[in-house]
This record gives structure tokens, C-alpha cells and sequence, in this order.
């Protein structure tokens, strides 16, 4: 379904109708939960693990097919759903299967979620097949669609209006962060919010995280992946035990620290990190998200002593002058504070080298291109993003069509690129793309500097 409106309202009026006739039951629950593409809150870390090459190999030995065969529909059709139903309508039964029950299909996602460990991706196919077996009619398709995780949230466990009861700050349970949208100058905020006074924070090249104390004394670290990692980072532990004033019985902190190396082992760790900190979010007992953001801005220097090199508060500045946030501005971009740009300034003029087959609506012709920057000292071309947006559907057919006579069997010597890239096809080098991009990142599948890291 491409028309988001239509889909939501589809959701909307079954959430509704479920809601009434059981709001309290098991199977409306579990409805709610895979809806939302979950079948656990995000800070348990329980997840599928599932991919599309697992999915096909069960479908195949589902459906009494080759690989090959299942690989190929899907190129053709775009949608491993289709494929599973296909597959499910062309194959003949001698004994109709029990059916499935909403409950029994999330007790099976349960397990695959759980397996781990020898022989645990076999065990999860095997489960697979067991649901695709007894799957009937459309299920096939909408199964498969739920192992990849292509439902997104639409319903909620117990109806919009007990939103407020259900859905509240529990101590110990990462909350989401706020999605931000990037301006491209402060004229452009003030412009949209006039006579606002507006609260700025220097945004550290460093890992954000939720420091969650409680009363217990106990202290749980989230990531902002909602990783529980509080074992990688016990001198933060230390600090904000130490360094909360007397009065502070639980807290939780948004705040950031320089980003370590992954696969750390704790009893390396041989320095201190400094804690910065943004904002309070909860303390003692009474969340503070609702309260306005320059009065809880306050609470991190009412509620902590300052230690440099260990505990330190963001820096902020409150104003409505625009020329004030502008030297704020100025003053973070000098910090190399993260993401922080006064703009590119010009386009990129990048080679298209490689592409990924498009799939659903984009079916038949190229849904990314794998762009690349030529380096005349080396004369490589080096890869230095993926672009898949930005296309209107005419142009996207066009640039498929011209690169079609281009694919060559594999990358050339020159062609350098991250080995965690795997483009279904390589062209050879034909065509220039000026691109405009909104900022600079680094990546670290992407080669275009001489530092080992890209941009994209």
C-alpha cells in the first residue's frame, strides 16, 4: 500500500473496532505488539534476528522449492510476502492445518527471538516453516512481512485514551529521544518561531546516553540504541553516585561521553570519561519531561555538584537575540562540536558505480546507487555514500535504464569501497551525478579520505 493516509486510517479503524470488543485481551495485546513491529519493549533487547536470506531458505524448504527459484521471484516481484503467497497457492495439501491463532504465532516469534547460540539459526527456520506450513489463505504473505519487520507502528495497547495511564515515565525504562530536523541557519529557526526565546546546546562529539539512578542506589545506562551498557562504563557510575547532592534520592540524566572503541573489555578501560549532562529528565519520583524545558533546564546544577574532567554541565545558552545565538553558533562550530556545518556551500559531482534492485513499488528498476568521488592521485574511484531518495519515479526509470548497459561482472581494482557494502551489480563508469547534500558524516562502510573513514 503506498498511500501512507490510507494505510494509517485502515489501522486507525481496526485498533478502534479491537479495542472495543476486547481491550483487555491477550490476542489484542499481542495485535498491538507486532503492529508496532515489537514483540517486546525496546529496553528488553529481544529481537527477531531474522534476515531475508534465513526467510527465503525457509520459505524453499517450506514450499518444496529451490533457493534459486525463491531468490529469483523475489528479485522479480520485489516482495518476499508475494513470494511466500505465491509459493503457498501453487502448492496442493492433503490435510488442512490447524489454524493459526494470534497467540500461537507470537509465542513462535517469542522463540526465534530467544534461540541463540549452536545450530540457533537452523532452529529459527525451522520454527519458520512450521508457521508457514500451517499458514492459510493471505497469512503467508503477512507472516513474511512480519519476520522482516515491514508493519510499522500503528496501534496501541490499551486505546488513545488511556494514553496517559499506560504510557508514563517509569523509572529504570529508557524513554525515546525527540527526533530533531536540521535548519540550515538560525534566520531559518527564528523566522519559523519569532519573539521565542530559545535554548541551545553545544552537541558534543560524543555518545549520548540515559543515566537511569534508583532508589536503591542502582544505576541502569542506556544508549541511545536502547542498549542497556551500564557494565561498560562504571567510572560513570561512580560519578553520579558521588557527585548528586544529598537531596537526590533517583534521577535519570540525559547526557553524552566521549564514544569508546566497540568490543571494550571493562578491565581495559583505563582512563576516566567526563560526563556531560544536558538535562534531568526524572528526579525523585516526579518525571520532569512535561515541564517547560528552560525551568528543567535548571535542575542538572540544582541537583549535582560539578567536577571537571568527570562531571561537567553541557554548555547552554537561553536567548531570543539572534546575533547572540549566532556568536553561540559560531562559538560550537569552532569547538568541533558534532554536526555543526555553516553549510557545504557546493554540490558533489559523483560517479554512480553500483546499485541495489529496488523492491515493492520500485520493483524493476534500481532503488540505490552505491556513488563514488574520483581520486586523481591514486586514480581510484572511492565510494562516498548510497542515494536512494530524491528521485522522482520518471528520473528514477531513466537513470535504471541508461545504467542497464552498463553492468559489468564484478568491481574493477580501481574501485574502492567498504566491505560491508554488497551492491547487486557494478557499472562501469559512465555517468555523472551532481548531488546536493544537507551535511557531512562520518561512515564507516565509506573510503573517500585518507583516514580510512567516508562521508555520507
Amino acid at each position: 500500500m503506498s498511500s501512507r493516509p490510507s494505510a494509517f486510517d485502515i489501522l486507525m479503524s481496526n485498533a478502534l473496532s479491537a479495542s472495543k470488543k476486547s481491550p483487555s485481551s491477550f490476542s489484542y495485546r499481542k495485535k498491538c505488539g507486532r503492529a508496532a513491529d515489537r514483540i517486546t519493549a525496546a529496553h528488553e533487547g529481544l529481537e527477531l534476528g531474522i534476515g531475508d536470506a534465513s526467510i527465503i531458505k525457509a520459505l524453499a524448504e517450506a514450499f518444496g522449492r529451490t533457493e534459486a527459484l525463491v531468490k529469483n521471484q523475489f528479485k522479480e516481484k520485489g516482495d518476499l510476502g508475494l513470494v511466500a503467497q505465491t509459493s503457498r497457492s501453487s502448492q496442493s495439501m492433503m490435510r488442512k492445518p490447524d489454524p493459526l491463532t494470534v497467540a500461537k504465532v507470537f509465542y513462535a516469534f517469542r522463540l526465534i527471538a530467544k534461540e541463540s547460540g549452536k545450530d540457533s539459526q537452523e532452529k529459527k527456520r525451522n520454527c519458520i516453516k512450521s508457521l508457514l506450513v500451517a499458514a492459510t489463505d493471505c497469512e503467508p504473505q503477512y507472516l513474511t512481512c512480519l519476520l522482516q519487520d515491514t508493519i510499522f507502528p500503528a496501534l496501541l495497547k490499551d486505546g488513545m485514551w488511556d494514553i496517559p495511564k499506560t504510557c508514563c515515565f517509569t523509572l529504570g525504562v529508557r524513554i525515546e529521544p525527540m527526533l530533531t530536523k536540521p535548519t540550515k541557519g538560525v534566520g531559518e529557526i527564528v523566522n519559523k518561531f519569532p519573539d521565542i526565546k530559545f535554548v541551545c546546546d553545544y552537541k558534543y562529539d560524543r555518545e549520548r546516553a540515559q543515566v537511569h539512578y534508583m532508589d536503591n542506589d542502582s544505576v541502569e545506562i542506556y544508549s541511545w540504541d536502547a542498549e542497556q551498557n551500564t557494565e561498560e562504563f562504571p567510572d560513570v557510575v561512580a560519578a553520579v553516585a558521588r557527585l548528586k547532592k544529598s537531596h537526590v534520592k533517583s534521577f535519570v540524566l540525559d547526557c553524552a561521553w566521549q564514544k569508546t572503541s566497540q568490543n571494550v573489555d571493562v578491565k581495559d578501560i583505563k582512563v576516566d570519561v567526563c560526563t556531560f549532562t544536558f538535562d534531568v529528565l526524572y528526579l525523585n519520583g516526579q518525571p520532569l519531561i512535561l515541564e517547560q524545558l528552560n525551568v528543567h533546564k535548571e535542575w542538572p546544577h540544582d541537583s549535582f555538584e560539578e567536577e571537571p574532567r568527570f562531571f561537567q554541565f553541557a554548555v547552554t545558552l537561553k536567548s531570543n537575540d539572534i546575533e547572540e545565538i549566532q556568536k553561540f553558533l559560531d562559538a560550537a562550530v569552532s569547538a568541533s562540536c558534532e554536526d555543526y556545518m555553516d553549510n557545504i556551500g557546493d554540490t558533489f559531482d559523483l560517479v554512480p558505480f553500483a546499485a541495489f534492485h529496488g523492491h515493492g513499488k520500485w520493483t524493476g528498476v534500481y532503488g540505490a546507487f552505491l556513488l563514488a568521488c574520483y581520486d586523481c592521485n591514486n586514480e581510484e574511484f572511492q565510494s562516498i555514500c548510497k542515494i536512494g531518495s530524491g528521485f522522482s519515479e520518471a528520473k528514477l526509470e531513466e537513470l535504471s535504464a541508461s545504467l542497464h548497459s552498463r553492468v559489468i561482472p564484478k568491481p574493477k581494482p580501481s574501485y574502492v569501497f567498504g566491505e560491508t557494502l554488497d551492491p547487486d551489480v557494478w557499472f562501469e563508469p559512465s555517468e555523472v551525478c551532481e548531488v546536493k547534500a544537507a551535511d557531512l558524516t562520518i561512515s564507516p562502510c565509506s573510503s573517500c579520505n585518507s583516514w580510512g573513514h567516508g562521508s555520507c
